[in-house]
């Protein structure tokens, strides 16, 4: 039996195995379909976040209590990316930016990242707005990116 007469067949496995299993080297990726970005015109950084963590007030004003009052990130430098999906790391070369931080663990994979982008990958919001271990560790790889924005 070829694949296309087990496709036939058995198509509910065959889409299944498509849908898990994508080409994602490929141009072609409906960026779309995993992110939403949200740019501002003077933006230096993208925020990625879950669609809940974004609309989530608590959370927002915990981010910006990082970013803004204590990382000191101008709030007309920060744009943002709600990621629908976990993403191809290809996709991050649709960032305008040059730098990236991205709240979870919502990359699918690490060997396509583009060469010209600074990521910095720190747990998602809900995890450390209570949490100060996770908020320290945080800080201190948000710290190290940032930095590359003040100079």
């Amino acid at each position: 039996m070829n694949l296309s007469e087990f496709a036939f067949l058995y198509s509910e496995i065959y889409i299944a195995e498509a849908d898990i299993n994508p080409d994602y080297e490929k141009d072609n990726i409906p960026v779309d379909k995993f992110l939403a970005f949200r740019i501002k015109t003077n933006s230096q950084l993208t925020v990625f976040l879950k669609p809940e963590e974004y609309t989530n007030k608590t959370l927002t004003e915990f981010l910006k209590k990082i970013l803004v009052n204590g990382l000191k990130v101008s709030p007309e430098t920060v744009s943002f990316a709600i990621v629908r999906n976990p993403f191809p790391s290809i996709l991050l070369k649709h960032n305008p930016n040059k730098i990236a931080i991205i709240f979870g663990d919502l990359l699918m994979d690490h060997e396509n990242m583009p060469n010209d982008i600074e990521v910095c990958e720190v747990f998602l919001l809900s995890e450390m707005v209570n949490d100060e271990p996770k908020k320290r560790i945080a800080w201190n790889k948000m710290k190290i990116i940032l930095d590359k924005i003040h100079t």
